[in-house]
């Protein structure tokens, strides 16, 4: 009898559309099965797997219409890609709700291209996590251990792990069962940096601020500037003067 089934829609190949249909698969399990529906000759993706994923699956594909297949690709028991010395689990466990992460169901991003270019991709993955609806999880792929990643967002109520896939980082991130709406989401200490640095950190970390949430920040000096700039921006705060002329301010969005 065959697994639970998931499907992806290829049909807008967007970029990287071959990363996150390679990703979909290395998450099922033996026997359960990814449907991909496609408007274009399905032989390029055939081709990918037989490179990337070969002894790893079955396939079938369907001719729906004229200009649309469905390909079916279940996972098999034994392949000829799997290496034990290359992918292994980051911590050494899986945690039981991995299990039933569905492909299908998440945001998926790649931060790889941009520390190629030297980027800092941070700001980028705390947008992506507000994003997430309830149920769905946030895949990372990383060339490096994403350790930090990990640190932070837990911190921030979420739950997760990784492993090493052909070589590539995958990082799941899903919101913790504890975490509650109007709980500080970030903290970001900018005390020893110099002026403008940290009204222009606090600025640019406002995208992390989630609907309800509150980003607690230790600030140098009186913050009256920076009010001015949160209100702008529409967002309230409130500081409190702790020893010295240090402030502790919290940030949260207004409401409409």
């Amino acid at each position: 009898m065959r697994m639970s089934t998931f499907q992806i829609d290829l049909r807008d190949r967007s970029q990287g559309w071959d990363v996150k249909i390679l990703s979909a698969f290395d998450l099922l399990s033996i026997g359960q099965e990814l449907d991909v529906v496609m408007n274009a000759d399905p032989e390029s993706l055939h081709m990918l797997f037989n490179k990337e994923r070969a002894g790893l699956y079955r396939w079938e594909c369907l001719h729906i219409t004229p200009h649309i297949w469905k390909i079916q690709l279940i996972r098999t028991e034994q392949g000829l890609g799997e290496s034990p010395e290359r992918d292994k689990i980051l911590p050494c466990f899986r945690p039981s709700w991995a299990e039933d992460l569905n492909p299908s169901c998440g945001l998926f991003l790649d931060i790889r291209p941009l520390t190629a270019k030297g980027l800092d991709p941070f700001q980028t993955v705390i947008r992506s996590t507000t994003e997430l609806k309830p149920g769905q999880h946030l895949q990372l792929l990383l060339n490096d251990p994403p350790e930090t990643f990990i640190c932070i967002l837990n911190r921030l109520g979420y739950e997760s792990f990784a492993e090493i896939k052909n070589g590539t980082w995958n990082a799941y991130f899903r919101k913790g069962k504890g975490f509650n709406r109007g709980s500080i989401v970030l903290e970001l200490d900018v005390r020893r940096l110099e002026p403008p640095l940290p009204l222009l950190k606090v600025l640019e970390s406002l995208p992390s601020i989630s609907e309800g949430g509150v980003l607690k920040v230790l600030y140098p000096n009186r913050p009256d500037s920076l009010v001015d700039k949160l209100r702008t921006h529409g967002f309230e705060v409130t500081g409190d003067e702790t020893e010295g002329s240090n402030y502790v301010l919290q940030i949260w969005k207004k409401k409409n």
